[in-house]
């Protein structure tokens, strides 16, 4: 929930404030039209930010000399706060997807994000590991290799989901048109570009597919 930000509540609610948490100030005017579309921009993102970042609103009509202290020349404007300094602004009603942009510069994401996701994903149609590594140990079947390497990823084993999923590769490209294939790639996306794992199973792959 954005906070309404004065002359006399300014440096507790951004100044200090920021130096444990990123605050966007959002100087504005009731009469300013860009403003009444850009400030419900910023609010819905703050409401989805889970806290990473703190909206302050800062009205220019009552508020001129912080206005003057920032030399706010053109609303709306908005400038981020970290450890009591300005580290980025910009001027005038931005698209959300810029808008967006600007933040995740504040806000770096959290690199398990991604594999969080990825493992989710995996997880909504995976067997429990326990049950599909029986299945498999039953019956050496592609399907049941597949079954198990996606229970594998939904347990974030990513080396030995790989080695699973590779097998289905070798064993039938066709199987659930190319299900094998498409499984490694969505583990590539889960993990780090750099990664070693992601490197070595992508060499693997490729001398595969290219043979």
């Amino acid at each position: 929930m954005s906070l309404d930000v004065s002359a006399s509540t300014f440096q507790s609610d951004v100044i200090e404030r920021s130096k444990s948490v990123p605050v966007v100030v959002d100087f504005w005017a009731p009469w300013c039209g860009p403003c009444r579309t850009l400030g419900p921009v910023l609010e819905r993102l703050e409401a989805a930010s889970a806290g990473n970042w703190v909206l302050a609103k800062v009205n220019t009509d009552e508020n001129q000399g912080l206005s003057q202290r920032f030399e706010i020349r053109g609303i709306p404007a908005v400038k981020a706060f970290v450890d009591g300094k300005v580290v980025a602004e910009f001027v005038g009603a931005q698209p959300e997807a810029q808008v967006k942009q600007f933040l995740a510069k504040l806000v770096p994401e959290d690199p398990r994000r991604r594999e969080n996701e990825v493992r989710e994903r995996f997880a909504r149609d995976a067997l429990p590991l326990g049950e599909a590594q029986a299945r498999f140990d039953h019956e050496d079947t592609v399907a049941s290799t597949h079954a198990l390497g996606r229970s594998l990823a939904a347990a974030g084993q990513w080396d030995a989901a790989l080695g699973k999923f590779f097998d289905v590769v070798k064993r039938d490209r066709s199987f659930q048109s190319d299900a094998g294939r498409k499984a490694m790639l969505e583990v590539f996306d889960a993990l780090p570009a750099d990664s070693g794992l992601v490197n070595q199973w992508r060499r693997v792959l490729s001398m595969e597919l290219f043979k």
